[in-house]
């Protein structure tokens, strides 16, 4: 396979870390590449590094911008472009040296819009992946119903279903040129994400490959672990942007809630980063001393209490979740969380149904309720809950 595949890398005072990206791009097995460095007003040695690395490879090409900022940096890198495929990483990151190889072989079989793979989180000393939830090929249907629900924000899981970072990633020229035409310049937070789920809400056909070659270095000044007091407006700017076009894209009902999440992420890791402050809500203990280890449970009520539960029952890896009920369970489920009727216990398998209310009279009634149902009263658990932590 010849087809060319053209890679962005925009370069921004990054001269300690630039030759090792570099040589990690030189020295994929893919040979078919063009390398296009964006030196957006670096003040170091990286503009130097670049044009020497120019010399010793025609694959190479520099151009030497005023600092305009990552968005901007790397449209213009795209508009250099001449492969119909394009790719990026950032100056400071590397990558394994069949990572393009193995892209452009899907890439070849299946012309996807975009192809994603995880990321490694390395701090030189220990890494952590990270996959997307998906694996395999995924038509438009498949896209609206099954990725653009949850890529944001997995309510089951609590974290996002598809990495935002661009740099794990091929895209098909035409589907970033669409997606970025009128994207704003002023986000310098959540940039990544902007691109990557209006990409998404955009393609027609994506690979998610159940593999990593990306290494995210964390370096002292990375903006995943550095905030300032303006990022607040940062954020809502994503936030303005990224509501505005899930509206255009009739994806809006889809997407809200995930937004929503997604934002408070980031709101969080702000305020805890810059104000110290330890950022929790009402956190409830699981009544495990009245539940079995490995039993399969159903819990009954999704408020704070449920809630706690939930995530307390599965982060725990106690058992198995047969169900989650509650009364308003169209109300809830509408914002992200996967509740159904009390009447669904009928037709499920369970050990036990533990009712996640603090009110004894209420929780009475939902265990005669339970009963008339023909639970069995020594399935039926419930105790008063237990707050072990309040913001």
């Amino acid at each position: 396979m010849n087809k060319l595949l053209s890679v962005i890398i925009t370069v921004y005072n990054s001269d300690k870390y630039l030759e090792i990206c570099l040589n990690s791009v030189l020295n994929q097995t893919y040979c078919f590449l063009e390398v296009i460095l964006v030196d957006d007003g670096s003040n170091d040695r990286s503009g130097f590094i670049c044009d020497e690395f120019a010399k010793r490879d025609s694959r190479i090409y520099v151009y030497h911008t005023v600092n305009q900022g990552s968005v901007a940096a790397r449209n213009f890198g795209v508009s250099k472009a001449k492969g119909d495929v394009i790719t990026f990483i950032d100056s400071d990151d590397w990558i394994e040296t069949d990572m393009y190889q193995e892209m452009m072989n899907i890439y070849e079989k299946y012309e996807p819009d975009i192809i994603s793979s995880g990321i490694i989180y390395d701090d030189g000393r220990d890494c952590h992946i990270e996959y997307d939830i998906f694996h395999g090929i995924y038509e438009k249907e498949k896209i609206m119903d099954e990725v653009i629900p949850v890529m944001m924000y997995d309510p089951v899981s609590h974290k996002r279903a598809v990495t935002p970072s661009v740099c794990t990633k091929l895209f098909k020229k035409s589907l970033w040129t669409g997606t970025v035409k009128n994207i704003n310049a002023a986000i310098t937070y959540g940039d990544d994400a902007a691109i990557t789920y209006i990409s998404i809400s955009k393609a027609n056909r994506i690979m998610f490959m159940e593999k990593v070659w990306y290494h995210y270095c964390i370096h002292g000044n990375s903006q995943v672990t550095s905030y300032a007091i303006r990022s607040f407006e940062q954020i809502r700017e994503f936030q303005r942007y990224m509501e505005t076009k899930f509206k255009e894209l009739g994806v809006w009902e889809n997407t809200w809630y995930q937004l929503k999440q997604y934002i408070l992420l980031f709101l969080h890791a702000a305020i805890e980063t810059i104000y110290d402050i330890d950022i929790n809500t009402f956190f409830y203990q699981f009544p495990y001393d009245m539940v079995r280890e490995e039993s399969r449970i159903v819990i009954y009520g999704a408020g704070s209490v449920g809630k706690s539960y939930f995530h307390n029952f599965i982060n725990r890896n106690y058992g198995m979740i047969a169900g989650w009920v509650d009364r308003n369970f169209k109300k809830i489920s509408e914002a992200g969380y996967n509740i159904q009727s009390p009447e669904e216990i009928k037709n499920m398998q369970f050990d036990y149904v533990v009712i996640a209310l603090t009110d004894a009279n209420k929780a009475d009634c939902v265990k005669n309720s339970l009963i008339n149902m023909g639970v069995s009263m020594d399935k039926i658990v419930w105790k008063k809950p237990v707050c072990i932590w309040e913001s």
